[in-house]
């Protein structure tokens, strides 16, 4: 189904003549990298806005490391691309990367520039950022996309991504069954990469301390992580009340050949196991960012240089101020 911003639905299982689709693309059959879960949401939020500005049918072409739709289903709007539609119908197409980077079309903010580069009958886009901040600056942005400029960034998340996406039956129980009917303190701990640390061994004392408290207050313990080292130091701390999903720690961008989809399923498994837990802390990353942004559960923690301080969905962007979903 197509779903317009004013809600109209229209079918798209397959790809038609006259009409034009923006493909957000993380696909083999174009290299080079996606980046993380957060990075691929964010950048699908900018491809469905920008479809929605350029009159284009939104759909999703996946497969890096394996599709994205045996994981999460579509609501009313059927976001799965086809191929064979495309050659069946032999439509103009084009691939465009922004990976890192912003259209000049964007920066314009012109609305008309998007139209001239996305020309195609299909547009596979490659973005990794959030270019919320440019849509707004663009004349005409409230009348065609008003949620862009009345919601602030958290309710834009949710309100993009429960339209959109849902998560698979078979993802669902699995979440049910490891949840149980115990109450959860969750922590998201980014470690970061080599040469970018996220979080302090300092700052790591701080969290475990604040899980520690969680503990003593019959709360079960979930911990999702980048570093193998901290699932073993949660391990040892949290052995009677630690709950885990169980699988390889992976970067959905460099995945092993043996471990196509397992790493991808337990990513996405650990983030919406954080958007589900009663208490939650966060890191300065993507990844917890948005699933906090998902919660319904509104205790939220944030780690800071002074150590854990409460916060909100809505105040994220003041405890953690340097851009992480659009660094421009």
């Amino acid at each position: 189904m197509v779903l317009s911003d004013t809600g109209s639905e229209e079918n798209n299982s397959t790809l038609h003549q006259g009409k034009k689709y923006m493909v957000y693309d993380c696909s083999y059959a174009h290299g080079r990298e996606c980046g993380g879960w957060s990075d691929r949401l964010s950048g699908m939020l900018s491809v469905y806005v920008i479809s929605i500005m350029t009159n284009q049918t939104f759909l999703v072409n996946h497969d890096k490391p394996c599709p994205l739709q045996k994981f999460l289903d579509f609501r009313d709007h059927n976001w799965i691309y086809n191929q064979e539609s495309l050659k069946k119908n032999n439509l103009s197409h084009q691939y465009l990367s922004f990976f890192c980077n912003v259209p000049a079309a964007v920066k314009s903010h012109r609305m008309k520039r998007l139209i001239v580069t996305f020309n195609r009958d299909v547009n596979f886009v490659r973005m990794n950022w959030d270019y919320t901040e440019h849509f707004r600056s663009m004349k005409g942005t409230g009348k065609v996309v008003p949620w862009i400029t009345t919601l602030q960034y958290a309710d834009i998340y949710k309100h993009f991504f429960n339209s959109l996406f849902k998560l698979k039956k078979e993802m669902s129980d699995y979440l049910d069954h490891v949840r149980g009917h115990k109450h959860f303190a969750c922590a998201h701990i980014r470690m970061g990469e080599s040469g970018m640390v996220r979080t302090t061994p300092a700052e790591l004392g701080d969290i475990w301390r604040f899980l520690k408290k969680k503990e003593k207050q019959k709360f079960s313990i979930f911990v999702a992580t980048d570093s193998n080292l901290v699932k073993k130091k949660a391990r040892e701390l949290f052995s009677r009340s630690l709950v885990d999903i169980h699988g390889v720690i992976t970067h959905i961008d460099i995945t092993n050949k043996d471990d196509q989809c397992a790493g991808f399923r337990k990513a996405i498994l650990d983030f919406f196991m954080l958007t589900l837990c009663e208490e939650l802390i966060i890191t300065r990353s993507g990844f917890g960012i948005i699933a906090a942004y998902l919660r319904q559960h509104h205790t939220l923690y944030c780690l800071t240089r002074s150590g854990v301080v409460r916060c909100t969905r809505l105040t994220i962007h003041n405890i953690f101020p340097t851009p992480i979903l659009s660094p421009f």
